[in-house]
C-alpha cells in the first residue's frame, strides 16, 4: 500500500472516530443555551486557560511562525507574537467589565448588541463571520499541508 493511500487513511479514520466520539457524546443529554456558550463558574483559571491555548493553537500554528521568522526575521516573530497574545490579554482586561454590566450574558456579540444595539451588532456579527472564515480557511490549508508533508497526498 502506498504511504500516500496510507495517509489518507488514516486522516479519514480519525475523522471519522472523532466525529463519532461527538456525535455519541452529543446525544447523551439535552443543553441548555447556558451548556453550550459558557462554563460559568463550573472551571477554574487552569482549565478556562488550558481551553483558550487549545482554541488558539491548530495545525496553522506548525507553519505561520516559522514562515513569519524566514521572511521578517526576529521583528516579524516579535510582531506575530503580540498579535497573537493582545486580543486575549485585551479581553482578560475588559472581560471582568463586560460581565460586571451583563452577568448573564453569553458572548461578546450579546453584549454589543444589549449596549450599541442593532447596527452595531450586525457589523459585529459580519466582523466575526470574517474572521472565522479567515480561521477555518488557514486551518484547514495548515492540515491539508501537514498531511502533504506527512504523506505525500497532494
Amino acid at each position: 500500500m502506498a504511504i500516500g493511500t496510507v495517509g489518507l487513511l488514516v486522516t479519514g479514520v480519525t475523522a471519522a472516530v472523532f466525529t463519532v466520539l461527538g456525535l455519541v457524546r452529543a446525544g447523551r443529554q439535552a443543553i441548555s443555551l447556558e451548556d453550550f456558550m459558557v462554563s460559568r463558574n463550573r472551571v477554574g483559571t487552569p482549565m478556562a486557560l488550558a481551553t483558550i491555548v487549545a482554541s488558539a493553537m491548530g495545525a496553522w500554528i506548525l507553519f505561520s511562525p516559522p514562515e513569519v521568522g524566514a521572511t521578517s526575521g526576529i521583528a516579524g516573530i516579535l510582531g506575530y507574537c503580540i498579535g497573537q497574545a493582545t486580543p486575549a490579554a485585551i479581553f482578560a482586561v475588559i472581560g471582568t467589565r463586560i460581565r460586571h454590566l451583563m452577568p448573564e450574558g453569553h458572548s461578546l456579540n450579546e453584549y454589543v448588541w444589549h449596549r450599541f444595539g442593532n447596527a452595531m451588532a450586525l457589523v459585529t456579527f459580519g466582523i466575526i463571520g470574517f474572521y472565522m472564515f479567515v480561521y477555518l480557511t488557514a486551518e484547514l490549508t495548515a492540515i491539508a499541508k501537514a498531511v502533504e508533508l506527512m504523506a505525500g497526498v497532494p
